[in-house]
């Protein structure tokens, strides 16, 4: 039995040491693991550090580039193209793990369920340095959710989750066309199997000013996900067009808070705080 772990990074010399020790540091019997990095011809000394633990982890390491930068959505296809084993993790490379048995209480619990698609875990959220900014409230999170679910909001961070592997041959086409990877990644499978949860926290997502998605407008990280709701209507044959449809309604009151609170300051604590519960519909693990 062998688990994939999926790294894309740029530009992250400064943790991605960290993040690939964290995969290196797990405690593990009855499989293998095996890194993945997509290395995006960083213009920092990103590309270095990867090169260099791959020469001195032959075999357990394996760096996937280009001649060029294909981008953040790009990146992430050929690395999960690539990653073939029986489970197939998560981890970008700013973030990183926290529990060295992380990955084998998740193999335990996907191999205790077979009809569970995928399974994720509480994260800490920390700052540049890694200081802890935050721990979600996941304690309402029931241990069993299903795509319908999802589908109102993002509830799983991506350092946290660990799919089934073989679930998924292919990308769809408008997989490049859009600016998330992890949402769809999840809706993906859990269209095949529910969701498991396990209520600890094992890993540590990152928001700092160079992060591919927190470092976008609140305004661009709602539209985004109207994008990728739009796409995964017709993707999962209009079956959750009534979920989605709700979803995308309030996104639109997300999106029409933001454009108050830039033109009526006196409207600010308000809006700002219905901001932040709408925006915790599609990003609350993060």
């Amino acid at each position: 039995m062998r688990v994939s772990v999926s790294m894309v990074t740029y530009n992250h010399e400064r943790h991605i040491a960290q993040a690939i020790e964290s995969v290196l540091a797990q405690e593990h019997d009855g499989f293998e693991i095996e890194l993945i990095i997509g290395e995006d011809c960083s213009t920092d000394l990103t590309a270095v550090i990867v090169n260099d633990y791959a020469n001195r982890y032959p075999g357990k390491i394996r760096v996937v580039s280009g001649p060029e930068n294909v981008g953040a959505q790009r990146n992430v296809a050929r690395v999960f193209a690539a990653c073939t084993g029986d489970y197939i993790a998560l981890l970008d490379g700013d973030d990183y793990w926290i529990s060295p048995k992380k990955v084998q209480i998740q193999v335990e619990f996907l191999e205790a369920n077979p009809d569970c698609a995928l399974c994720f875990h509480n994260v800490e959220v920390v700052d540049e340095a890694g200081t802890v900014i935050e721990i979600p409230d996941m304690s309402k999170m029931p241990a069993r959710t299903h795509l319908e679910n999802l589908l109102i909001g993002n509830f799983i961070s991506s350092c946290s989750v660990l799919y089934r592997g073989g679930l998924i041959k292919s990308l769809p086409d408008w997989w490049n066309d859009v600016e998330m990877a992890d949402f769809p990644l999840n809706v993906m499978h859990a269209r095949l199997g529910w969701i498991g949860y396990i209520d600890e926290v094992m890993a540590a997502y990152r928001r700092h000013a160079g992060g591919e998605f927190s470092r976008q407008s609140a305004t661009r990280q709602v539209r985004a996900f109207m994008r990728v709701l739009r796409e995964l209507d017709p993707y999962l044959g209009g079956q959750y067009h009534t979920v989605i449809r709700r979803s995308q309604r309030r996104l639109r009151i997300s999106l029409f808070a933001t454009w108050l609170f830039v033109l009526m300051p006196p409207l600010r604590p308000l809006l700002a705080q219905l901001r932040t519960i709408v925006r915790k519909l599609y990003r609350p693990a993060v």
